[in-house]
C-alpha cells in the first residue's frame, strides 16, 4: 500500500466513526477512531520508509517522533484511545479495561482522533512542499 492508500484508509475509518456516532453505535465509533489514528501514524512512518507492525498508538507515536512528529502532549490520549482496538471488539477486553461505552466516550474518541489526524496531515503537507 502507498502513502496515499494509508491516508485514504485513515480518513475512511474516520468517516465510519462519524457514521457510527450518528447511529448511536458507540463501540464502533471508538474502534474506528482508534483505527483512523493508527493508520495515519503508519502513513507518516511509511513516508520515511519505516513501518511498525503494531496496534499500539503510543509505540507508533514514539517511532514517528524520530521523524519530526511530536505527539508528546497526547500520550495519555493515545493510551486511552488505543484500548478500543480490543475493548470495542472483545467482551473480555471490555471487562478488563473497565470500559463503559457511552455517547460521551464516543465523542471524545472521535474528537481526539480528529485532532491527531489533523496534526499529522498538516505535517505531511508541510513536508511535501
Amino acid at each position: 500500500m502507498s502513502l496515499d492508500d494509508w491516508i485514504e484508509s485513515s480518513l475512511n475509518d474516520l468517516n465510519r466513526a462519524q457514521m457510527c456516532l450518528k447511529m448511536n453505535d458507540f463501540e464502533c465509533t471508538c474502534f474506528y477512531s482508534q483505527q483512523a489514528v493508527e493508520k495515519i501514524l503508519k502513513a507518516y512512518l511509511l513516508k520515511y520508509g519505516n513501518f511498525l507492525k503494531t496496534h499500539s498508538l503510543v509505540k507508533l507515536a514514539q517511532r514517528c517522533s524520530n521523524y519530526g512528529l511530536d505527539l508528546s502532549n497526547f500520550v495519555q490520549e493515545l493510551k486511552n484511545l488505543e484500548i478500543h482496538y480490543s475493548a470495542a471488539r472483545y467482551p473480555n477486553a471490555k471487562i478488563s479495561y473497565r470500559v463503559e461505552y457511552s455517547e460521551e466516550l464516543a465523542k471524545w474518541c472521535l474528537e481526539t482522533a480528529i485532532k491527531i489526524i489533523n496534526i499529522v496531515l498538516k505535517l505531511l503537507r508541510e513536508k511535501n512542499e
